[in-house]
């Protein structure tokens, strides 16, 4: 009966059971490493990704840079990057919020301890995941790549289209909207 109260966080007989804090906080450092190699490998598209832009933009006599294509995937990966973690944050948050008001509202015979201990950690996590979506900004850092993506895609549609400019022009038009497009994700990463 004593290990009973010891462990931090009880279940129903024959599920899992975490022990201690040290378990729980592991458990999120695995996600968030998780998340980093996901946002990692959205940040360094693979060259079949890439080649796929680019074929997705050829036309009989223009072809676009392979950056201009590489811009492209980083710029639409960030965006869905971001706006699953807003929305995975938030949602997270309220889950906990209502599992707390559950443990909170339920007439249990776990003892008025262990209740507590349920609570206090579900009300903790609730905080912590509306920090973490204030502090990180997902939503806002989502919208800024979603805005520099689409201005990617209309200006390579636009100059892929404009049959006055000759391929050289072409490039320097499209290399000049990266240019401008990252002035403007720099204003984001202040």
């Amino acid at each position: 009966m004593e290990e009973r109260q010891k462990r931090f966080f009880l279940w129903k007989k024959g599920e899992a059971v975490f022990d201690n804090v040290i378990a729980i906080f592991l458990i999120f450092v695995l996600l968030i490493a998780v998340f980093a190699l996901i946002y990692n490998i959205g940040l360094n598209p693979f060259d079949g990704q890439v080649e796929k832009i680019i074929e997705k933009f050829k036309t009989d006599e223009y072809v676009i840079p392979y950056y201009i294509a590489e811009r492209y995937c980083i710029w639409i990966n960030m965006r869905n990057f971001y706006f699953m973690l807003a929305y995975g944050l938030e949602l997270l948050a309220f889950i906990a919020s209502i599992m707390t008001v559950f443990y909170a509202a339920k007439d249990s015979n776990l003892g008025d301890n262990k209740n507590n201990k349920r609570i206090v950690f579900l009300s903790l996590l609730s905080v912590c995941f509306s920090v973490a979506n204030m502090y990180a900004r997902p939503q806002s850092i989502a919208y800024m790549a979603q805005h520099t993506w689409r201005s990617l895609d209309s200006a390579i549609v636009e100059t892929i289209n404009d049959e006055t400019l000759d391929a050289q022009e072409k490039d320097k038009r499209l290399a000049n909207c990266v240019i401008e497009l990252e002035a403007y994700i720099e204003t984001y990463e202040r």
